[in-house]
């Protein structure tokens, strides 16, 4: 099952959210070990596929954060784009990645940078508001735009806290 899904998301085949679940529970709940392992395959497409995955899932694959992490610094493009995704959709559950995701905010290509600003607003932790500061003048917009939302979430967030 682990491969056809894996397959499916590489094929363009949408995989519906865990929050967007019934009250059945999400089969991909049984696969987050098989896709942790997945994480450091030899394969690209295998590590990034597991890493969309694992990000569908959201906070109930918390324990593959040090995987994400590990796979924020992959080779690939499209594998840290999805680790930080991932990382992102798990939201605080993910914090301990924040210095790592924060570092990401420098990567070469504009997609991972974007998802990392994107992941450092749904940490909702506001360490992240000095990365994100630094990244406010990307020379990409839509970096440019993601910071500005993330900042933003952080900013209510704090409010909601009373800080």
């Amino acid at each position: 099952m682990l491969l056809k899904l894996a397959l499916g998301l590489l094929t363009g085949v949408t995989v519906v959210p865990f929050a967007a679940q019934n009250t059945q529970e999400d089969p991909l709940l049984a696969e987050i070990p098989g896709l942790i392992h997945l994480l450091g395959s030899a394969e690209t497409a295998e590590r990034a596929a597991a890493a969309r995955l694992l990000g569908e899932i959201g906070a109930p694959a918390r324990e593959a954060v040090p995987g994400l992490t590990k796979l924020l610094a992959d080779a690939d493009a499209e594998a840290r784009r999805n680790a930080a995704f991932a990382l992102g959709a798990m939201g605080p559950e993910a914090q301990p990645a924040l210095e790592k995701l924060g570092a990401l905010l420098k990567d070469g290509e504009w997609q991972v940078r974007r998802a990392a600003a994107e992941a450092l607003g749904q940490l909702q932790d506001a360490r992240a508001e000095s990365y994100l500061k630094a990244a406010r003048k990307d020379k990409h917009k839509s970096v440019r735009e993601a910071v500005k939302r993330a900042r933003k979430r952080i900013k209510t967030v704090k409010k909601s806290k009373g800080k």
